[in-house]
């Protein structure tokens, strides 16, 4: 009879403790360095598939007071994670209000807690008099996963296995393990900007920029074609201890690691086609802006000289040079485009003099002018075959050469004799033909007259 009165007692007890509103919140949670001497850089792509260490700092705040006197189950948890050391008595710590420890407070461990397990059961509790306000934990050391991040709990239980209430929390610092993969060193952003507009004019032969269409901002010689962003992200830097095993910092990669940067652009550009692209590099400290920002400035064609300007697409490749990591490539990155205004053509199949006259069938490109002013003619090649052994063009893909003006009111005939001697012997190809003038007032035709005597003449569509 006494056995049942007592065994109804201690579960009338332990519902009398369940019922009581307590949670218990994670504070001070940190993943501290862990110092060791470092005497060469290590290759930050290898840390991907090491193991992270780092110290591990915990308190646990209740905000409903446990009595200290009650037995409890203070259980703490790692996901992703593992101790590296192995836990005693002395690193749980229970607190009165005012963070003093208790005296007299009594602590064993019950499961867990050594070196490799993921969790730690202690059986704790206090004097017969007063609460527990809050738990300390002595720092820990633990491992995890090159990219895994790891998690903490704390779950509080009576003795009885009743829940009181738990709280659970990431490492903030051990987030930078998702980050020390080389690919995620540095970030690169490039913002396209407005299509850049050569302006029309005979006497500057698309040299300048026309203002009132292009980007707001561009002058006659200058147009922003994008803005470039370098960003270090926030990697803290592990140090190496044992093959495979390093101990996560606090230092993160900063300016001070980058040796240079430079970038790379294709499309028409260089000192020849009267186009230049800034910023080129390598640059150091030119244009940084905020804390982890190593880089950041407006991409801009400048022109020069006199030269007709060609219409191109424009990509830019960031190359980042660190003093001891791999350089970083950061891929091409679309920038805005440079087009001329006026009108142009793609004529497909021009057969060049000298094929002309071994196959007898010649090609001519006809621009008709409705207009009222006269207006300047510019051609390119943009494919070229079946060119003699030896030979070499005049001019390549992208650069226009003028080669003739159509009047007012009248025609010009682009004969294929004209063609080679402006481009050189491209054999057979096509030929792109650009007009300074409005599109409503040019029509451009390809004529072929075949050996039998056949002509054959076909409106060329226009493109931008």
């Amino acid at each position: 009879m006494n056995k049942n009165f007592l065994l109804v007692a201690a579960s009338a007890a332990a519902l009398a403790f369940a019922g009581t509103a307590v949670s218990a919140d994670l504070s001070n949670v940190t993943l501290a360095t862990v110092g060791v001497t470092e005497t060469a850089p290590y290759a930050i792509a290898n840390v991907a598939t090491g193991t992270l260490r780092g110290d591990v700092t915990l308190g646990v705040e209740y905000d409903s007071p446990i009595p200290s006197g009650n037995n409890i189950l203070v259980t703490v948890k790692l996901t992703n994670a593992v101790f590296g050391e192995a836990f005693t008595i002395s690193d749980i710590d229970l607190l009165d209000g005012a963070g003093v420890p208790i005296v007299g407070q009594q602590r064993t461990i019950s499961d867990g807690g050594a070196v490799g397990d993921n969790f730690v059961t202690f059986l704790a509790s206090g004097t017969a008099s007063g609460l527990v306000h809050s738990i300390d934990f002595n720092d820990k050391l633990i491992e995890f996963t090159a990219g895994a991040v790891p998690t903490i709990a704390v779950e509080t239980k009576t003795e009885f296995g009743t829940p009181i209430e738990g709280g659970s929390a990431n490492f903030g610092a051990a987030k930078a393990a998702t980050l020390v993969k080389y690919d995620d060193l540095v970030s690169v952003d490039v913002t396209a900007g407005e299509k850049a507009i050569l302006a029309l004019s005979d006497t500057n032969i698309f040299s300048q920029f026309d203002t009132s269409k292009s980007p707001v901002g561009t002058t006659s010689t200058v147009a922003t074609l994008g803005n470039i962003d370098v960003n270090l992200n926030d990697v803290y830097l592990p140090s190496l201890q044992s093959p495979g095993l390093y101990n996560l910092t606090t230092t993160e990669v900063d300016e001070g690691d980058v040796s240079s940067i430079a970038f790379t652009y294709t499309g028409v550009n260089g000192g020849s086609t009267g186009i230049t692209l800034a910023p080129a590099g390598p640059i150091l400290t030119a244009g940084l802006s905020p804390a982890n920002d190593i880089y950041t400035a407006n991409v801009t064609a400048t022109l020069s000289g006199s030269v007709a300007k060609a219409n191109s697409d424009y990509t830019v490749n960031v190359r980042v040079n660190f003093v001891d990591y791999p350089t970083f490539q950061s891929g091409a990155k679309p920038l805005a485009s440079i087009r001329r205004d006026g009108v142009t053509a793609e004529v497909p199949w021009v057969a060049s003099a000298t094929l002309a006259n071994n196959n007898l069938t010649k090609s001519t490109i006809r621009v008709a002018n409705k207009g009222g002013e006269a207006a300047a003619v510019y051609a390119e090649y943009v494919t070229s075959a079946n060119r003699p052994a030896g030979t070499s063009t005049v001019v390549g893909r992208g650069v226009p050469v003028e080669i003739g003006s159509v009047a007012a009111g009248s025609d010009l005939q682009i004969t294929s004799s004209a063609l080679t001697t402006a481009l050189g012997e491209f054999g057979r190809g096509n030929i792109v033909v650009t007009v300074e003038a409005n599109a409503d007032d040019i029509t451009v035709n390809n004529r072929i007259v075949y050996a039998d005597g056949r002509v054959e003449e076909t409106p060329v569509i226009l493109i931008d």
